[in-house]
């Protein structure tokens, strides 16, 4: 069990943040925060973005300022930056544990009871700013973690990171090197923005799920494709909404469809 020390962060890490709100060089609003569960297991699915993890942070302060802060998740950190020296403690005290874990999520300690996983990846949070509040393909990590621990499935909205964090391209030139892609940032400190957390109703994975879950592996991994395609789909709708008057997804959005027009065109000249 790792240990972790949430008074700490409170006060080292949410408290400053606090402070900027306050000094309204950020705004912060919460909805849906009634949908989280209070006891039990649970797991919560977020959008990722930003070239830092301050998506995370918001989404950590929401639950601690609505919910407790004895519900603030777990995280999966990458391998690579959970070993770094200079995060390592800043993982350790926020209850950061190496994202290879996942993959024998039943051996999780079970006092790990909330635990906060981004599907996306890095692909999330690396993306280029052209593709704001478009969500990349979703890994099902998150679903087998779920049927592992019983636990509720909390889809959370995280509004912000794409105007305060953005990024110009995604680096993967150095995967192999890092065992992971890096964003090109587009400005070195988090620009002031209006953050927004939205939680979804909770659910669980159940039977009507899982048709078909046993047939083979091709099958269950296709049934949790299709989880994960719902739930993706389910918060895409919730970040359209939540976005329609921000000028970076228009623009984003704007971009999407001049792409989308011109592939047909362009296909027919050819031919």
């Amino acid at each position: 069990m790792p240990e972790r020390n949430l008074q700490a962060f409170d006060r080292r890490i949410l408290a400053p943040l606090r402070a900027l709100i306050r000094a309204k060089y950020f705004s912060f609003s919460v909805q849906g925060a009634e949908h989280v569960p209070r006891n039990g297991n649970a797991i919560y699915v977020c959008n990722h973005s930003g070239w830092i993890a301050l998506d995370t942070l918001f989404a950590g302060l929401a639950v601690a300022d609505h919910v407790g802060l004895e519900r603030f998740p777990w995280c999966a950190a990458h391998d690579s930056w959970y070993e770094t020296r200079l995060f390592h403690g800043f993982f350790e005290t926020a209850g950061g544990f190496p994202a290879s874990w996942l993959r024998t999520p039943e051996r999780l300690p079970s006092k790990m009871q909330v635990l906060a996983v981004f599907p996306e990846g890095t692909e999330g949070n690396c993306k280029s700013f052209v593709h704001a509040y478009q969500m990349r393909e979703w890994r099902t990590g998150f679903i087998r973690l779920a049927l592992a621990r019983n636990a509720a499935v909390v889809p959370i909205a995280i509004i912000g990171g794409e105007e305060s964090l953005p990024s110009l391209c995604t680096i993967r030139f150095v995967k192999s090197a890092f065992g992971t892609v890096v964003p090109l940032p587009l400005t070195p400190l988090p620009l002031p923005t209006r953050w927004k957390v939205v939680f979804h109703k909770p659910f669980h994975i159940g039977k009507s799920d899982l048709n078909g879950y046993e047939a083979s592996t091709e099958a269950r991994n296709e049934v949790f494709r299709r989880i994960a395609a719902r739930t993706r789909a389910d918060l895409q709708r919730t970040i359209d909404r939540e976005t329609a008057d921000r000028s970076l997804a228009r623009f984003s959005r704007f971009l999407s469809r001049q792409l989308v027009d011109r592939i047909p065109r362009l296909g027919k000249s050819t031919s």
